[in-house]
């Protein structure tokens, strides 16, 4: 019986263990503005009335001048503002802005967000639940910067993101008249205070009067593997290799 087999099995199963521990889950809810709070497909709209209240985006609360646009909406119209009744439409390729912009989020399949931090500015929220108080989370997110249509001017825009107390931001763009920031991926890491967290998105950027937008997709957040966690793999794996190696050393 060769000595080693039992020590190999051993680093064997402690790799397939780790290999077959759950996937990170996403713990951001609704991070591809999808759902329709009250169920059904989502619309391009305005996501507050001039109450500043608002129930239409599964799992988020927007009190600012927010908007979802859905594929395709920004250039067939624009997304329908509640307050006013008429619709908002950013400068893209196919509508007379001055880029080649195709008025798409980050894929031809998602929605996104577009927030105007120059006018009732107010975030977009979300609670996240199952945070493990003492952990990092990593928060990725994509984002860009556009000018509403019919105005003119040069603008800036960006982010502040905030977990709980902790607040970072995005760097602030420099758009030029009628044009756009292309998508753009953007990570961040916060640690959790608590088992439940309030996150925010609040548009920045400026003037006001020629309305800069701030745009927002695919959001998601997951817990950053502990150390401990990945030097325990690598060792099982190098365990596990110099075992065979040897197993095979007393064979010849």
């Amino acid at each position: 019986m060769n000595i080693y087999r039992p020590f190999f099995g051993a680093f064997l199963l402690c790799g397939l263990a780790l290999f077959a521990a759950p996937s990170r889950a996403n713990l951001i809810l609704n991070g591809d503005f999808s759902q329709a709070a009250a169920g059904g497909a989502a619309i391009a709209q305005e996501l507050d009335t001039a109450s500043s209240t608002s129930t239409y985006l599964a799992n988020w609360t927007s009190t600012g001048y927010n908007f979802l646009f859905l594929p395709g909406t920004n250039t067939a119209g624009g997304s329908h503002s509640i307050q006013y009744n008429n619709n908002l439409a950013l400068w893209a390729a196919s509508n007379g802005g001055a880029n080649t912009w195709n008025g798409q989020g980050p894929t031809s399949t998602l929605n996104f967000i577009g927030s105007d931090p120059a006018y009732q500015n107010g975030p977009i929220t979300q609670t996240v639940n199952g945070l493990i108080a003492g952990r990092r989370y990593a928060l990725s997110f994509q984002w860009a910067a556009g000018q509403q249509t019919g105005f003119t001017g040069a603008t800036t825009e960006g982010w502040t993101v905030t977990l709980g107390s902790q607040s970072l931001s995005t760097i602030t763009v420099n758009n030029a008249s009628q044009g756009f920031v292309p998508w753009m991926m953007m990570n961040m890491t916060f640690t959790a205070t608590a088992t439940s967290e309030l996150l925010t998105f609040l548009a920045t950027g400026g003037p006001t009067g020629v309305p800069p937008f701030a745009l927002l997709s695919n959001v998601s957040m997951n817990i950053v593997p502990e150390p401990a966690s990945a030097l325990l793999w690598g060792v099982g794996a190098i365990g596990a290799l110099v075992a065979r190696r040897r197993t095979k050393s007393s064979r010849r």
